[in-house]
C-alpha cells in the first residue's frame, strides 16, 4: 500500500452483559469509507464486566482495522452515540453473549445484520 494514501474505516463496537460481572458478549463491525462492509466479529466471555467487555472489543476491532489496512478509524460505542446508530454491532453482541459461536465474517455479513447494514449504508434509520 502507497505510504501517503488514506484508508479510512468506520468501527462499531459494543457489549451485551447480562450481569455485572456476568455472562457477557462483544459484537463489531468495520466498514470501509463508503460504508461498505470489510469484517463483523462476535464472542462470547462467561464472565467479565461490561467495562472489560468494551475495552476488549475496542482493542480486538482496532486490531482487526489495522491489519484490514486502515490508516484512520473512526470508533462508534454505544456509550458516545446513540444506539439507533450501532444497531449492527448491538445485534451481533447480543448474538454473541446467546450463541456458542465465536464468529468472524469477511466476505459476507452474517444473515441477521444484512437489514440493518443495507439500511446504515442507505442513510435509513432503525426503531428500537
Amino acid at each position: 500500500m502507497d505510504s501517503c494514501k488514506v484508508a479510512f474505516f468506520t468501527l462499531n463496537t459494543d457489549d451485551a452483559s447480562y450481569g455485572n460481572p456476568g455472562m457477557a458478549g462483544m459484537g463489531l463491525v468495520l466498514r470501509n469509507a463508503e460504508g461498505r462492509f470489510i469484517a463483523a466479529t462476535t464472542l462470547k466471555l462467561p464472565k467479565s464486566t461490561a467495562f472489560m467487555v468494551e475495552v476488549s472489543i475496542i482493542r480486538m476491532g482496532l486490531l482487526l482495522a489495522l491489519n484490514e489496512g486502515a490508516t484512520k478509524v473512526q470508533l462508534q460505542v454505544d456509550a458516545r452515540i446513540y444506539r439507533v446508530a450501532n444497531t449492527v454491532a448491538d445485534i451481533l453482541s447480543k448474538f454473541g453473549a446467546l450463541s456458542n459461536l465465536d464468529s468472524r465474517w469477511t466476505d459476507s455479513p452474517l444473515d441477521i445484520i444484512k437489514p440493518p447494514l443495507d439500511g446504515d449504508f442507505l442513510g435509513r434509520t432503525t426503531p428500537r
